[in-house]
């Protein structure tokens, strides 16, 4: 599998026959991060080609979808408001924070792997102090479809870690509340 940066875009390309590939820009990449809550850029591309959204996760009436909940989650955390997100996670666990069960409920309607606690704890534990990104625990994500070396060399760069804390940065910025502009 070839893994390049061309055209503004991250490119894995199948090479065989069953393999996933995959073109996505760095907005992309900075949003479905933060909606999934994974560690590193080969976790979420993996994520990214393996998501699969669920038949009943779409409601034409309302717009819901798998990624509602997400959303909703960081625009609660992003206003500092108590959030209205149920704390128990679609396996039964409850979570020990909205955000965690919030990402949970997406990552089911996309048939990834949820995050519990205990890898929520060493995942925010390893952001915390600072620890490498090859020493930061995984939340649950294969990665197996992707060449995370590859990436991660990548994303070595300071140029690629520039544009991807601006992309971050701008998809937070439009999850704030807007103030009103009256003069």
């Amino acid at each position: 599998m070839q893994t390049v940066f061309e055209g503004g875009n991250l490119v894995i390309r199948a090479e065989t026959e069953g393999e996933r590939g995959l073109v996505c820009g760095m907005d992309a990449i900075a949003a479905w991060r933060a909606l999934l809550g994974t560690t590193s850029v080969a976790e979420t591309c993996a994520a990214m080609m393996q998501a699969r959204e669920s038949a009943g996760s779409y409601d034409p009436q309302t717009g819901r979808n798998a990624y509602t909940t997400a959303y909703e989650g960081l625009e609660s955390a992003l206003v500092d408001s108590a959030s209205e997100i149920s704390m128990l996670s679609t396996d039964g666990e409850v979570q020990d924070d909205p955000m965690t069960a919030a990402r949970n409920r997406t990552r089911a309607a996309l048939g990834l792997p949820p995050i519990t606690n205990d890898v929520d704890a060493a995942v925010q534990t390893a952001m915390l102090s600072g620890e490498a990104a090859d020493a930061t625990p995984t939340t649950g994500i294969d990665t197996d479809c992707v060449d995370a070396k590859a990436i991660g060399t990548l994303f070595a760069t300071e140029a690629m870690r520039a544009d991807l804390d601006e992309c971050e940065e701008r998809f937070f910025e439009s999850l704030m509340p807007r103030q009103n502009q009256q003069n």
